[in-house]
């Protein structure tokens, strides 16, 4: 068994994504980063600092999570984006692991469906 601290991020991501999946959260991996193109050039893809998962809360919020293993080290690009969706009324957060998330989600306001 794995160290808290050797579970990877994508893991993280994960485990999240299928959290807000089952609590019926629309959201869904986004991805970042750079590619080389068949001619060796570098093509740059998503938005720099966005967070690695976006979705929208059921009351209409953007929903902003940043996921990272324990003792991962946030970038100030994405500390920014974080700040600036919270700044604008949406929900940003940095979690790493669904217990953090589903604290954000209730400090949010979101609350379980009664069956």
């Amino acid at each position: 068994m794995k160290n808290i601290g050797e579970i990877p991020e994508s893991v993280v991501v994960g485990s999240c994504l299928s959290l807000l999946s089952i609590i019926g959260i629309y959201a869904w991996r986004n991805n970042t980063g750079a590619l080389q193109d068949k001619h060796g050039r570098m093509v740059r893809y998503g938005l720099r600092g966005s967070s690695d998962i976006i979705g929208i809360l059921p009351d209409g919020r953007f929903l902003a999570i940043e996921c990272k293993r324990e003792g991962g080290r946030i970038r100030p690009e994405q500390k920014e984006f974080i700040a600036k969706i919270n700044k604008n009324g949406g929900v940003g957060a940095i979690v790493h692991n669904t217990d953090e998330l589903m604290a954000v989600l209730k400090s949010a306001g979101w609350k379980q469906k009664e069956s």
